[in-house]
């Protein structure tokens, strides 16, 4: 590895995302004729594209979060979209309690109460307006980290996939090749002392203790980006300024591992 040279290489294959976006429309009518919906999980890419549609788009169900991370937040919750508008009554009517229409509290059904508060929804609708800046701000701080770190040896990011645009609602940074050793956790503490939130990736579902028993099959790649990969800041009021002093702290304190 020559220093200073950047691996700038998708996790996983750099098309998988195009070709699943591709397939969609195929793997729905495939579906259909089973009279199986195709459910999209969406969490984290409100705002993104692939091949110029709005990620999950052509599935029956998708379905996007609302965490207080995210490029927009009502605090917690997330959203159901769909154009069935079958599917979409009754999911306002289960979270809803299941309540029959009507003047009693009648109830045919099990129920759940799953809406978001009046508050959090009015949270959320102002920010819809304002989505498009808040997703080119945190594709600027991802390019800011890029650019101020690419002098560090042995350190990937997650490529955008052609055909694609990323909302990058978080910026990862995963440290490979010379850093074998470095203290993750002990860096992250380092940082959160000086009023720095930086994270680990979090960790695969076999490594949690009510999981540890479970059968399953071999996820070096997944323990290897848990091992060794930071979650910076990245949030849409990250102004430049700011950043400077993240990524100055980050950068001392990754070179003394080096």
């Amino acid at each position: 590895m020559q220093q200073g040279r950047v691996i700038c290489r998708e996790w996983l294959c750099p098309r998988i995302y195009t070709v699943i976006q591709r397939k969609l429309d195929e793997l729905s009518r495939a579906c259909g004729q089973y009279g199986i919906p195709v459910i999209a999980d969406g969490a984290a890419s409100f705002g993104s594209f692939a091949m110029g549609r709005h990620s999950g788009k052509g599935a029956t169900i998708s379905c996007v979060s609302f965490n207080g991370n995210k490029v927009v937040t009502t605090g917690g919750g997330g959203a159901f979209l769909t154009d069935n508008e079958g599917l979409a009554e009754r999911a306002r009517k289960l979270a809803m309690h299941a309540r029959e229409k009507g003047v009693c509290y009648q109830h045919q059904t099990i129920g759940y109460s799953s809406l978001l508060s009046n508050l959090g929804g009015a949270f959320g609708l102002a920010q819809l307006s304002d989505l498009v800046r808040r997703i080119d701000a945190r594709r600027s701080i991802f390019h800011r980290y890029v650019e101020a770190m690419s002098s560090l040896p042995g350190i990937r990011w997650q490529q955008e996939a052609a055909l694609a645009r990323s909302n990058r609602w978080l910026t990862v940074v995963s440290l490979d090749e010379g850093w074998e050793n470095i203290d993750i956790i002990g860096i992250c503490k380092t940082l959160r002392r000086g009023g720095i939130e930086v994270r680990p990736i979090w960790r695969p579902l076999h490594q949690q203790a009510m999981f540890s028993g479970a059968p399953r099959s071999r996820v070096n790649n997944a323990e290897r980006i848990s091992a060794r990969g930071l979650c910076l800041p990245s949030g849409s009021q990250l102004l430049p300024k700011d950043q400077a002093i993240v990524i100055d702290a980050l950068m001392d304190s990754l070179s003394s591992g080096l």
